[in-house]
């Protein structure tokens, strides 16, 4: 009877939490509450699956991490620096909303664009972007054509920029994050997550 006890007790700890507390270090599939991934992990489009991978530091593929700074891994996103590369979520198509990161902006000059197909006309788009400390990134909306409907500015949460569109038509819109105009002492590159969400009408 005791072991039974226990054995519950222990089962109703670990509900408490969405993760287990030792994770596997292959990659498991994202959850359905925010964020998706544990700490340490990005979730990240495998296929038709969304999957929780581990985030390792170092150079992402298009070239950062000149200056030094130790840039997030986020080549599973890469290139997505123009509209035709842009990432596509899953987001208005199959949630409602969802959170990458850590992902960067290295080198100074590099861009990345998520797209986000909305299915329902009249639909709310939000982007929010939290940066690392450091210089400061930059956040806009763009339409179809790739150009700029609302720019990031502080929501009032520290290193936090947050966009708004609403009532979108139904079509392709796209997030953009990039690094300063003019780069400072940590030569524009920077680390963040990203959340996209759809709300409405």
């Amino acid at each position: 009877m005791r072991a039974v006890i226990l054995a519950v007790a222990v089962g109703a700890i670990n509900a408490c939490s969405p993760y287990s507390p030792s994770l596997p270090a292959e990659p498991f599939l994202c959850g359905p509450q925010m964020p998706p991934c544990p700490d340490g992990f990005a979730c990240v489009a495998q296929g038709s699956a969304m999957i929780c991978q581990g985030a390792g530091g170092g150079d992402q593929p298009d070239g950062g991490g000149g200056s030094g700074f130790q840039c997030a891994n986020d080549g599973d996103f890469e290139p997505n620096d123009t509209l035709a590369q842009a990432f596509a979520t899953p987001v208005a198509s199959e949630r409602n909303t969802i959170k990458f990161g850590p992902l960067s902006i290295c080198p100074v000059s590099d861009k990345d664009i998520f797209k986000v197909d909305i299915t329902v006309a009249q639909q709310n788009f939000d982007v929010q972007v939290t940066y690392d400390n450091g210089d400061p990134l930059q956040l806009a909306l763009l339409d179809a054509s790739g150009a700029t409907v609302a720019s990031g500015s502080a929501n009032g949460t520290a290193n936090t920029l947050e966009a708004k569109v609403p009532n979108e038509p139904a079509g392709s819109v796209y997030a953009q994050v990039f690094g300063p105009n003019t780069p400072g002492a940590a030569g524009g590159e920077n680390n963040y997550t990203i959340t996209l969400t759809v709300s409405g009408p």
